[in-house]
């Protein structure tokens, strides 16, 4: 929810001037099964509502605006406010003041877009109003229940469902915002705390969407730009566009990862874990989830929470950024970067450049120890029995016994081991990753030997091997924009790099992966690796194109593993056909805390037991963590909001990290 709301209040925030491209956050709301609904906040539009419903009279700066309307479409309402491209942040902020100071400010209104870098004037977006959907889980709601809700939230009720519809099933009321004027509270907010804390209530809250526009996949601002003239962010978005050197790709040879954001999946919650060689940075502008790494080439490990390098190799950083590097974070301009799984964090596992078995081992045991649930390893070393020992610890204990989902990249031809292939790839339980470029062929396997896609052309960069190597999915893997190590080191002194390779294919995978816990973090590590193989397209199937040229890839080529070519393994990732395949966890309905108000300000929570793991968080309805306390070690705790403002508060209870328990508090 913290994200949610602060997500959108940007409306309030939301740019500095329209003649260049906008800095626009993402928010959302959720879906009847707990997935988000993502929408970008339209910056050059100001919808609101004045007391009294009444039409805006006060001062507005006709340099800067281009329309002021009142009581239009399903909005009568409402006053809506275009700014040209003449508008500063400054004049954004003056007008916004000057609407709340007039003594006439009600609400605002969010204005949802799935065309965030387009102006008011194309018309690209979705209104909202001070109206909230909600259906109850009970279809025999009573009216007490329902207006001690509207009493709590300061709502009326517009529409009532018809006592002629069959009650087995329950229907959808409306309520409208009627509390006194706020700068922060609006329908989104609105709809993200029903559906969070009165879940036992409330079966889906959403804000009253005006408009119909159809919804596109473009939602991070990076996949519409092309550092260094190559389109580097195609795994994301392939439109069949330049890629580079005047080639096109083909559209949706990509990895399908905009279908998953649109589903609202963005690795939130899950941990990654990322061994590897050169050094990390938590300083990158463009990387904001690293977790506290650990130095697997100093006796007995070290860890580290500032940059630490074992060398400056920009490798570790590089498959660090094509998992987590931060969406919409243009400020360096065309020198951007997008991770798949932006949301997830990541934990960094140093091992030094020549990767010794010693230092993967040391790793292993770490991710295990700190509960990781995906570990990434993006190199090929030799066999090692003592690793595989730890690889198997891995994927049969770790995650409570569901087993860490292992990726490694399968390396280049020929393999480390030509009876086995290469290693750790070809493990049991590790998921074995090739690389595509962006017309869906694996890298460095061409039809025809005369084209000159790129520099890797004629090189066999992306190994192949039969079902007994073990390896599973190819994935886009060339030319892929991600970050380096900053200044003079790394690749370059750009802080950015263009990388091919299958590293980048296993990172992209894992990234993946991490998506795909997140809708049903109960998974095993084999259901993770068979949702990947039954959801990878088979593309350039030879039984579809046989005498075109096309069909480059056979996958029926041994009979005992149906669906498995020898380049192309069970086909190249798609990360929304895998994710369709999961089925989401039941909805989860939180205990209420057992609190005593004592005053106006002041509380006391009566636990039932102490488990010695139990924590309290309070947070203000911006989202904001405003108290917490340490370990709990008492059956009772007072809870004081003498120093904090007038308004409602949400006190959590967490048991080991996770949210077991809340309740609403008022000041």
């Amino acid at each position: 929810m913290r994200t949610t709301i602060l997500a959108t209040l940007l409306f309030l925030l939301g740019f500095s001037n329209f003649s260049y491209t906008q800095n626009i956050d993402s928010v959302f709301y959720y879906n009847e099964d707990g997935t988000k609904s993502w929408w970008y906040l339209q910056p050059d539009v100001l919808l609101f509502r004045c007391q009294n419903d009444s039409a805006y009279t006060g001062w507005i700066d006709t340099v800067v605006i281009d329309e002021l309307n009142f009581g239009f479409d399903d909005l009568e309402n409402f006053n809506e406010i275009l700014l040209n491209s003449n508008a500063t942040l400054q004049d954004f902020m003056d007008l916004k003041d000057s609407i709340i100071n007039s003594g006439q400010f009600s609400i605002f209104a969010p204005v949802l877009t799935q065309y965030p870098y387009d102006q008011n004037v194309q018309q690209l977006y979705y209104r909202t109003d001070d109206q909230v959907l909600v259906t109850f889980h009970d279809p025999l709601i009573d009216s007490l229940t329902v207006d001690s809700l509207m009493n709590e939230y300061s709502l009326e009720l517009v529409h009532k469902p018809s006592i002629n519809l069959d009650d087995d099933v329950s229907w959808t009321y409306i309520f409208r915002m009627v509390g006194k004027p706020d700068t922060i509270m609006n329908s989104m907010i609105l709809a993200n705390m029903l559906y969070l804390y009165e879940s036992n209530l409330v079966k889906i809250a959403q804000p009253n969407i005006i408009g119909g526009d159809p919804m596109d996949c473009e939602l991070v601002g990076e996949t519409s730009l092309n550092p260094n003239a190559t389109h580097g962010t195609w795994h994301i978005d392939n439109n069949g566009g330049v890629i580079w050197n005047g080639m096109n790709g083909t559209v949706d040879a990509d990895a399908d990862i905009c279908e998953c954001w649109e589903e609202g999946f963005t690795g939130e919650g899950i941990k990654i874990g990322i061994i590897d060689v050169g050094g990390f940075e938590y300083d990158h502008p463009d990387l904001a989830n690293l977790a506290p790494g650990y130095d697997c080439t100093v006796n007995n490990g070290s860890h580290f929470t500032t940059n630490t390098y074992t060398d400056y190799d920009g490798h570790g950083m590089a498959v660090a950024g094509v998992i987590g590097a931060t969406p919409n974070n243009n400020s360096n301009g065309d020198k951007i970067a997008v991770g798949v799984a932006y949301n997830a964090e990541i934990h960094p596992y140093l091992v030094g450049t020549n990767i010794s078995a010693a230092h993967v081992v040391i790793a292993l045991q770490k991710a295990i120890e700190d509960e990781v649930d995906i570990i990434n390893m993006s190199f090929v070393i030799a066999h090692n029995s003592n690793i595989v020992n730890e690889l198997n610890n891995a994927r049969l204990i770790g995650r409570n016994n569901l087993g860490i989902v292992l990726i490694a990249s399968v390396g280049e031809w020929p393999p480390n081991s030509p009876n086995d292939g290469n290693f750790p790839a070809n493990q049991i339980g590790v998921i074995g990753v090739g690389a595509t470029n962006p017309t869906d062929v694996v890298v460095g396997h061409y039809a025809d030997p005369t084209i000159s896609w790129t520099t890797t052309n004629g090189i066999n960069f992306s190994a192949n091997g039969p079902p007994s190597y073990g390896y599973d999915v190819v994935a886009p893997g060339e030319l892929i924009q991600t970050i380096d190590l900053q200044g003079s080191d790394g690749y370059n002194s750009s802080d950015y790099v263009v990388k091919t390779g299958t590293s980048f294919a296993s990172a992209l995978v894992s990234a993946i992966a991490a998506l795909i816990l997140e809708k049903n973090p109960t998974l095993t590590n084999n259901e993770i690796t068979q949702f990947l193989r039954d959801g990878a397209d088979k593309v350039h199937d030879f039984n579809l194109y046989p005498t075109t040229g096309l069909g480059m890839y056979v996958y029926d080529a041994f009979p005992g593993t149906p669906g498995f070519d020898i380049s192309a393994f069970y086909g190249r990732v798609s990360c929304i056909n895998s994710l369709n395949e999961v089925v989401g966890l039941p909805e989860v309905h939180l205990d209420e805390l057992n609190i005593a108000r004592i005053s106006d300000h002041l509380y006391e929570l009566k636990l039932d037991k102490l488990t010695g793991n139990q924590n309290l968080k309070l947070y203000n309805t911006l989202g904001e963590l405003v108290w917490e306390t340490g370990t709990l070690n008492s059956m009772n705790t007072l809870i004081s909001l003498e120093n904090y403002s007038n308004g409602m508060y949400i006190l959590n209870l967490y048991d080991k990290g996770t949210l077991s328990a809340n309740s609403k508090l008022v000041r």
